[in-house]
């Protein structure tokens, strides 16, 4: 995965790569058009492995992969103008071209790793785990192949075929490996009856609404991060969200044997359960604690080998995400367990650790700006003086309100909402009073645009995401690309106009 990064970053730049994975991360939410039947796939075929029934565990396989890809289908269809839509003011303008390709790729990459988890569950009830890794291995090399294809045809929405192709690899390839294996041992027919199904989908829906609050959180923090730190800011969570990640779900796919295991041996004693569950749950500590300690070590180095650069903030995304995804490995065999037995239970002290998590992630980027400011302030000798709206549209108001009674230099505005500071902003420029739009939400307003210097509010938009290129490249201390320096001059431009 990180060759494929580094791959695109040289060739894209970071940008992109927050792009994809702020897509990537909003498309997770078409997972609940399945119902959780990809995850209770592994479950209902193990079940009836271990009582002998092998032409109901093919006939099950057959109907909950078709009913699943259907439901994944359609969530995808309705996910992906709703994904363009809160993204796109975010992107910068080199990748806007660009970007709804990347989002169709983003829903088509949701849909094929829902069906990968799928399949992988039925391999999993089988023991076939070495077939598994060699699935994940020739993933792996397909996408590593595709992006040295990819990177040559200099169209940024090449990185959606670099993880299509893993995708369809492990989903296909799982999907025959299972098919093959359960049709060898039985050619009889069976046909999954109307009761069964509903049966089914009261233990699935559960299970998915179990994991809605983490798979809402995720994209949240990162559309949070796209539009109020940049792109590059969310490519930076990526990565480190990445790393974590991938080594919980190697833990967790390994905690995951036990439900096979209890699945066939659901009819013995509650405590031999119970003392699976818990030996399960002390392997996990013992291998996630080191795992992960070491994960966020080597972060600072996994930076510079993907960005060429050193990035402290991705050390602090790492140690934050390890603290709360090992909450979660440790409860991940309870969780396993009350799948088999059909009572889905939240896990709730990890996913309100996750909520804490990405709440801060969310906010500490406005944190680190203003005191940022403040620090330059200090050095240059300006006053400053700073007005917090508190993320509420009432306070922010009466804050610009404050402001439009008094004479500024200048004064930078991040508007909560559409309209609402219309009144104080118009007086601060009748006053001659700059002031700086932080967002392109002041622009929609054809009042406040016309005593500026944008035509339209098209022009107005793009010169917005053309400072945010400009601003993103130099916080990160990249050098300054050629599309940087029209900016630049208008900037100057400008100036000398005031």
């Amino acid at each position: 995965m990180f060759i494929v990064y580094r791959m695109v970053t040289h060739r894209f730049g970071l940008q992109l790569l927050g792009v994809w994975s702020s897509a990537s991360a909003l498309s997770a939410l078409a997972s609940l058009g399945d119902c959780g039947l990809s995850d209770v796939m592994v479950r209902q075929v193990a079940e009836a492995i271990g009582q002998g029934e092998w032409h109901k565990a093919r006939a099950l396989h057959s109907a909950l992969s078709r009913l699943a890809l259907l439901g994944l289908a359609v969530a995808a269809g309705i996910a992906a103008p709703l994904i363009y839509g809160i993204l796109q003011p975010a992107v910068p303008t080199p990748l806007g071209a660009a970007f709804p390709q990347i989002v169709a790729g983003a829903v088509c990459v949701s849909v094929l790793t829902n069906m990968t988890t799928a399949q992988f569950g039925v391999l999993e009830a089988f023991g076939m785990y070495g077939r598994r890794i060699v699935l994940a291995l020739g993933a792996a090399l397909i996408m590593i192949a595709v992006s040295w294809f990819c990177v040559h045809t200099n169209r940024p929405d090449a990185v959606a075929v670099i993880f299509i192709s893993g995708g369809v690899w492990s989903s296909l390839g799982g999907y025959v490996i299972g098919r093959g294996l359960l049709a060898r041992r039985s050619r009889l027919k069976y046909r999954v009856s109307f009761v069964e199904l509903v049966r089914i989908f009261r233990i699935a829906v559960p299970i998915r609404m179990a994991g809605l609050l983490n798979l809402g959180l995720d994209p949240i923090t990162r559309a949070a991060l796209a539009r109020y730190a940049g792109v590059e800011a969310a490519a930076l969570y990526e990565i480190a969200y990445r790393v974590i990640f991938q080594l919980r779900a190697a833990i967790v796919s390994g905690l995951q044997t036990i439900v096979p295991y209890l699945s066939s041996t659901q009819r013995s004693s509650g405590t031999e359960s119970r003392s699976t569950v818990l030996t399960a749950a002390g392997i996990a500590i013992s291998a996630g604690t080191p795992i992960f300690a070491l994960a966020v070590l080597g972060m600072p180095a996994l930076s510079i080998m993907v960005t060429a650069r050193s990035s402290p903030a991705v050390g602090w995304y790492a140690a934050i995400l390890a603290v709360a995804w090992m909450i979660n490995v440790a409860s991940a065999p309870g969780y396993f367990a009350n799948i088999v037995e059909g009572r889905v239970h939240r896990n709730w002290v990890s996913q309100g650790i996750l909520c804490g998590v990405n709440a801060g992630l969310a906010n500490s980027w406005p944190a680190q700006g203003k005191a940022a400011t403040e620090q330059w302030s200090k050095w240059l000798g300006i006053d400053v003086t700073w007005y917090d709206g508190g993320l509420s549209i009432d306070k922010q108001r009466k804050a610009v309100d404050d402001m439009a009674t008094k004479n500024w230099d200048f004064v930078a505005i991040q508007a909560l909402g559409i309209d609402t500071l219309l009144d104080p902003v118009s007086q601060m420029i009748q006053k001659g009073i700059p002031v700086v739009q932080m967002d392109t939400i002041i622009a929609k307003n054809d009042e406040v645009r016309k005593q500026t210097v944008f035509a339209t509010r098209r022009q107005a938009e793009e010169t917005a995401k053309n400072l945010e290129h400009l601003r993103d490249n130099l916080a990160h201390a990249q050098d300054i690309l050629a599309t940087d320096w029209d900016t630049i001059v208008q900037i100057c431009e400008f100036i000398n106009l005031q």
